[in-house]
């Protein structure tokens, strides 16, 4: 052939087809077993990635768990510390954490410690 370059197969002697679909076979097995290498790795990161979330997002204080202990809804809470439904809810639902001063008021009228509203690091 003159001047026009073969493809990689031609030029290392494999002119036959049973040659060409072996080596394309291997090569779509390779292809195969990189994308199953990738998404093996992909998923247990985001497996790992969801754990540590759901480890901070769920743990940070049992309100909810208390006034589901106490059978108190959150609407007595909020006439109580006179504050807004939805920032109330937002502390059961850990969206948003109270400070201090509200944590102790809390624990002051659901008659707990304030041990008792926050989860353990150990």
């Amino acid at each position: 052939m003159c001047g026009k370059s073969e493809p990689y197969f031609l030029k290392s002697g494999m002119r036959n087809a049973n040659s060409i679909t072996s080596l394309s076979l291997k090569w779509l097995k390779l292809l195969a077993l990189r994308h199953l290498q990738f998404f093996r790795i992909f998923f247990v990161t985001l497996s790992i990635a969801i754990a540590i979330f759901d480890h901070y997002v769920s743990g940070m204080n049992r309100i909810k768990e208390v006034l589901e202990e106490k059978g108190i809804k959150q609407t007595w809470l909020c006439e109580k510390l006179g504050k807004s439904y939805t920032q109330v809810n937002g502390y059961v639902q850990n969206r948003n954490q109270p400070r201090l001063e509200v944590l102790f008021q809390i624990a002051n009228l659901l008659g707990v410690d304030v041990k008792d509203l926050l989860v353990s690091t150990k």
